[in-house]
């Protein structure tokens, strides 16, 4: 990745993208995250220089580019996330309009539309926002702990909003012979096959192995709903000089299953960037998982879970 190679074509971090731009992603596309950082950086700059409406971002419930394809009753893989119709048609033509044709009534109605709209699966409604992460945001940290050890949803592993010292650490056994297989998750529907469930998947059966940790908040007695910016931070060690890690955040729900919401992945020896850092077995080092992105509504009475494991294959 540092091969200049990759700059060719494409949008770089000094790259500003002038002129107007309507961004359509999905929270079960490939890369949500990089689409949405993107697009809050340009439209930073466009507001910065005047032009606060020159970008704007619509992230849709499904997969990659089905977006208008949404229904009444819309499942993403397993889960009924409502109503997640949008006029995608309208929107496009409004807005080529208001910036092609230059049309009065068509800009001044895409001056009046938020910069951000998304649809948030748990609350099943559509949410807007001027800024990502969403003004008068919270920051809300959560730590992971556990007494006996965290393996499985059988273990003690704990999701909290305060953290005493540790006393101990948690660990798995990577088994390249029976890695943990991946269960569901963003792409394009069909890209893995017929047989394989895309989207949101119960990860009930995946938390039942050992070399899978597993992290649960207390049961929630009010809602709550994220919106942005998921960052997770591990301080790691193993015992060859490079390793992968998988962090997959879901939600409990109150009859026990476990819904995913984001996932995110790093090969340790990328840590510090493109180029290559390898471990020194039995050393601890920090490692920040690449950024998460979600706008999700836990509901009353599940949990909030995180799962990290070493591998996830189909």
């Amino acid at each position: 990745m540092a091969d200049p190679i990759w700059d060719q074509g494409r949008i770089s971090g000094d790259d500003v993208i002038s002129i107007p731009t309507l961004w359509m992603s999905s929270w079960f596309d490939y890369t949500p995250q990089l689409e949405i950082g993107v697009f809050e950086d340009n439209r930073r700059r466009s507001a910065a220089n005047g032009k606060p409406s020159q970008h704007q971002l619509y992230v849709s419930a499904g997969f990659h580019c089905m977006q208008g394809l949404e229904e009444k009753n819309h499942f993403i893989g397993e889960r009924n996330v409502g109503d997640a119709r949008v006029d995608l048609d309208d929107i496009l033509v409004e807005w080529f309009d208001a910036h092609m044709k230059e049309d009065e009534t068509a800009l001044a109605n895409v001056r009046q539309r938020a910069a951000i709209t998304v649809y948030d699966n748990g609350a099943r409604e559509w949410r807007s926002f001027q800024s990502w992460p969403p003004q008068g945001a919270k920051d809300l940290k959560l730590y992971l702990s556990s007494q006996e050890g965290a393996n499985s949803k059988a273990g003690d592993g704990r999701l909290d909003n305060g953290c005493d010292a540790p006393t101990n650490y948690d660990s798995y056994t990577y088994n390249s012979t029976a890695p943990v297989p991946s269960v569901g998750g963003g792409g394009a529907d069909g890209d893995l096959g017929t047989s394989y469930k895309l989207g949101i998947v119960d990860q009930s059966e995946i938390e039942t192995r050992d070399d899978v940790l597993v992290y649960s908040s207390d049961l929630l007695p009010d809602a709550l709903t994220i919106a942005g910016n998921i960052r997770t931070r591990l301080y790691v060690s193993a015992d060859k000089v490079d390793t992968d890690l998988m962090v997959n955040l879901t939600e409990v729900m109150p009859g026990g299953r476990s819904f995913n919401i984001a996932e995110s992945a790093l090969r340790l020896r990328y840590r510090d960037g493109a180029d290559p850092s390898f471990l020194t077995p039995g050393e601890y080092v920090e490692v920040d998982i690449p950024t998460m992105v979600a706008a999700h509504t836990f509901s009353v009475g599940s949990r909030i879970r995180l799962q990290a494991t070493g591998r996830n294959i189909v």
